[in-house]
């Protein structure tokens, strides 16, 4: 793999971070006032909380790549990977896409052959496509069983709902093999050619194998309850609880809602969507809107440095693993 190959990506990524800092300076102020008037012990179980959202990613990739009969980076190497791909996903919105790349060539860097760290990259964004819609689909449950689905929530419902349908259209048509249906200045973008070259290889055998597929859902559908559970306990901490149900359904519509916007990490559609949602289920505003601050202060700021480095360092140093090292270190 070549350090030519994938510089674009380094670009895209430092000046994606450096705009967002610039654009949403003020929020990390506001989020520094409402981490000091809340519960420390409530915030570290949140911190804990979105934490332990990374291992899911991580084992799903390890599950594809045993399953494809390779084997696996140690799980820190790959918890760290996670991190690095969140943050590049962030940068650059593209419904979890964007990512991709980055993971694969850092996987076929440590040793992993490109069958099983396709197998592994497809597997987890298929399942979180699938258990992304099953969310919606649950969050809209919740709103009508709660009795609040009136113009708002429902306008909210169904933008999220039409968004989980329509985010894996891409994916899809790249793995029926459709991508020459697509304008031709499309295809001749380089991002977009790298990733459609990639997943026509991915080996469908391994991806959509029960333990597999089942896997990818079962996990990412356990990053969506984690998070929703984050967002409850960002409540208790400002003294305002609301059940998980509600809180994980508020974030879930405010998530896709956010990604469907394609802005940076969904960067006010996202807050907006959550502290309103969260109003209407029945938190006050007063703490919903802080709430919010401290989710996002916990999902999208605190990762972020750790994840430029991260993912800087996996771009900028292609080097393979010495022969013997990745045996060494499987999970």
């Amino acid at each position: 793999m070549h350090r030519s190959r994938y510089k674009w990506v380094i670009g895209l990524l430092v000046v994606g971070a450096l705009v967002l800092v610039a654009r949403n300076h003020a929020e990390p102020k506001a989020i520094a006032g409402v981490v000091a008037k809340a519960e420390p012990a409530l915030l570290l179980l949140a911190a804990a909380l979105q934490l332990a959202t990374y291992p899911c990613v991580a084992f799903i990739w390890t599950v594809a790549i045993r399953r494809s009969g390779g084997r696996a980076p140690s799980f820190a190497k790959l918890m760290r990977l996670s991190v690095a791909e969140l943050f590049t996903d962030q940068t650059i919105p593209s419904g979890g896409m964007s990512g991709t790349l980055l993971v694969v060539s850092s996987l076929e860097k440590r040793g992993v052959e490109a069958r099983g760290a396709m197998a592994a990259v497809i597997a987890s964004l298929a399942g979180f496509y699938v258990a992304q819609l099953g969310a919606v689909v649950a969050a809209i449950a919740v709103l009508l069983a709660s009795g609040s689905f009136g113009g708002w929530e429902a306008t909210v419902s169904v933008v999220a709902l039409v968004a989980a349908v329509l985010m894996p259209l891409p994916l899809v048509v790249s793995l029926a093999g459709a991508m020459n249906k697509l304008p031709p200045r499309l295809r001749r973008v380089r991002a977009i050619a790298e990733v459609a070259s990639h997943i026509a290889d991915a080996p469908k055998d391994v991806i959509f194998s029960a333990p597999v597929f089942a896997t990818a859902i079962v996990a990412r559908f356990t990053v969506f309850v984690l998070d929703g559970a984050t967002l409850a306990v960002c409540l208790v901490a400002v003294g305002s609880p609301l059940l998980l149900a509600n809180a994980a359904s508020a974030y879930v519509l405010a998530f896709v809602v956010g990604t469907a916007s394609f802005l940076p990490g969904g960067l006010g559609p996202f807050e907006v969507t959550a502290t309103t949602m969260l109003a209407d289920l029945g938190a006050p505003l007063f703490a919903a809107a802080p709430a919010t601050l401290l989710m996002r202060a916990l999902s999208f700021w605190l990762p972020m440095l750790p994840g430029m480095w991260f993912a800087h360092g996996e771009v900028a140093e292609p080097r393979r693993d010495r022969p013997g090292e990745n045996n060494a270190s499987t999970a």
